[in-house]
């Protein structure tokens, strides 16, 4: 449950209003300006503990004149009292050690207010640095600190001790954005300009036997990797043209072209396998037992990704 989720400054305006009901214009920081607060010595709990001087907000024609008014600033060593403030966030520390900067405690102002439902500012309490110590807590880094507050914070005074605990990275923190495209494309999913050819949009679908049967000579099903060259131009023409085909595509194999041309295959990476294999799940392993894959190299001008080419052997 929240315990004080307004900020100082909005605390002190909500006392001076609740004290003071016969106020035609509630005080707030459009009218009223705080001043300084100063401590009151040798008070103790339940007196006020706090003066502070309330004058006309610049600008404002609400009010005119001074007052000074007291009130109890909360003390946080009481409202923590034996209680230690936990925050568990990751930091790594693969490449850290003892004495390195983990956080500050500015840096865990966030945490702190959304754990324990405060609005605690830089305003509020002192700065301090949370270093990588030795103490390991369940395997992991922990280091205490005391957060002390500023003499001159409108809400609180006293200390609290703060404990940092690291812990595995959370989904929440590192997925900030949950609406996820469809699939990522090869080459990214920007189309709003020029985008390099998807080669697997091509090919999946066709059947590659009747092409290898015209060629059969030049293959004879061996799982295979390389480079396209001319020992493969035959057998890649004749699947090529079946695509074009099928497709309406232009693609070619030219024996000793390059793949820096438009439509040119000749030089790029391919690789044979026998199916099902465990590095192509996605290939259909229902209907055939091999799959060619024809892969644009990273320099290639016009195309991108994979082109999968399945068939049947033998024949």
């Amino acid at each position: 449950m929240p315990l004080y989720k307004k900020p100082s400054k909005d605390l002190v305006y909500d006392l001076i209003n609740e004290a003071n009901p016969q106020l035609e214009i509630p005080a707030s920081a459009l009218n009223v300006s705080l001043g300084v607060p100063a401590a009151i010595a040798g008070t103790s709990w339940p007196a006020n503990n706090t003066n502070i001087v309330l004058s006309p907000a610049p600008g404002s024609g609400d009010f005119i004149g001074r007052q000074t008014v007291s009130y109890r600033r909360l003390d946080l060593s009481a409202l923590f009292r034996g209680q230690t403030i936990l925050i568990k966030k990751f930091k790594s520390t693969a490449s850290s050690s003892s004495g390195t900067l983990m956080y500050t405690v500015y840096q865990l102002l966030a945490d702190i207010n959304s754990r324990y439902g405060m609005n605690l500012t830089e305003d509020d309490v002192n700065n301090a640095n949370i270093l990588r110590g030795s103490t390991l807590e369940d395997g992991q880094y922990t280091t205490t600190v005391t957060v002390s507050t500023k003499a001159t914070s409108l809400g609180y005074t006293g200390s609290f001790s703060l404990k940092w605990l690291n812990t595995k990275q959370s989904l929440e923190d590192m997925i900030t954005v949950r609406t996820l495209g469809g699939r990522l494309f090869p080459g990214g999913n920007d189309f709003s300009g020029a985008h390099k050819e998807i080669l697997a949009m091509a090919g999946y679908g066709i059947d590659g036997s009747d092409a290898l049967r015209r060629t059969s000579s030049t293959w004879n099903g061996t799982a295979t990797s390389g480079v396209v060259a001319a020992a493969h131009q035959v057998w890649l023409s004749a699947m090529l043209d079946d695509i074009n085909i099928k497709c309406g595509t232009s693609y070619k194999c030219t024996n000793g072209g390059s793949y820096l041309t438009t439509n040119e295959f000749f030089g790029m990476n391919y690789t044979i396998v026998v199916l099902p294999h465990a590095n192509y799940p996605d290939a259909n392993t229902t209907d055939f037992n091999r799959l060619f894959i024809i892969t644009a190299p990273a320099n290639c001008p016009w195309a991108v990704g994979d082109l999968y080419v399945h068939a049947n052997y033998p024949f």
